[in-house]
């Protein structure tokens, strides 16, 4: 229970077999021909982004996207992508994050980057919050196996 008297709804935690399973089974019945680049939102993204890149044999990039805090709160009305971003004009990208439930920072990204093309891709989400979705079943919060509360 937290300070004021909520209490937090559990989260799954999903293995890292089972991310790994679903999303290369995801990727190896998509067409992504016609990605050139990945890149991942930080931070939550980076760690999706890598096995999909390594997966796809393609660059990785990493944007930084600031819309919610370490409690998952949103701290604006938007999301805020960082002006360092890399100039992916008339690339063709997969753009990457954990988790995603309106796509606004996917689109938020996408628009910063300036490619010729967008697709994205997150691990959990609502269907219909990117154009694939590795989890769109799992309807509580994820605990990563990567994160610090998920081993301990």
């Amino acid at each position: 229970m937290s300070e004021a008297g909520i209490v937090a709804p559990a989260k799954v935690l999903l293995t890292f077999h089972a991310i790994a399973a679903r999303l290369r089974h995801l990727l190896d019945t998509n067409d992504l021909r016609h990605v050139d680049d990945v890149v991942a939102v930080a931070r939550g993204g980076v760690v999706a982004g890598a096995l999909v890149a390594y997966h796809l044999g393609l660059p990785l990039h990493v944007v930084r996207s600031r819309f919610r805090d370490d409690g998952n709160a949103p701290m604006a009305t938007a999301p805020t992508v960082a002006a360092q971003s890399p100039d992916l004009t008339g690339h063709h990208v997969l753009v990457v994050d954990d988790v995603s439930v309106t796509g606004a920072t996917l689109r938020a990204v996408a628009e910063v980057l300036g490619a010729a093309g967008t697709t994205t891709l997150v691990l959990k989400g609502r269907p219909g919050s990117a154009d694939h979705v590795v989890f769109d079943d799992v309807p509580s919060c994820v605990a990563w196996p990567w994160e610090v509360e998920a081993t301990g």
